[in-house]
């Protein structure tokens, strides 16, 4: 039986990718860009809802603030 893997950069199978912004990755199926950041030792991992990487710099930076406060 296949253990569960862990969605990685270095996994050639995985289907999310980094960007050059911290915290902003792609899900290429879709396309959609996600932030995914640490609040308190949490995970965060949310949809920002767009294609285009202008906007989803955008709304991290949003969405971050708002996580934090």
């Amino acid at each position: 039986m296949k253990s569960e893997q862990t969605a990685s950069d270095s996994d050639p199978e995985s289907k999310w990718r980094s960007t050059p912004y911290t915290n902003l990755i792609r899900y290429e199926p879709s396309g959609v860009y996600f932030a995914r950041f640490r609040v308190k030792g949490k995970l965060f991992r949310r949809s920002l809802k767009t294609e285009h990487i202008s906007v989803a710099r955008s709304r991290l930076a949003n969405l971050e603030k708002a996580g934090r406060q």
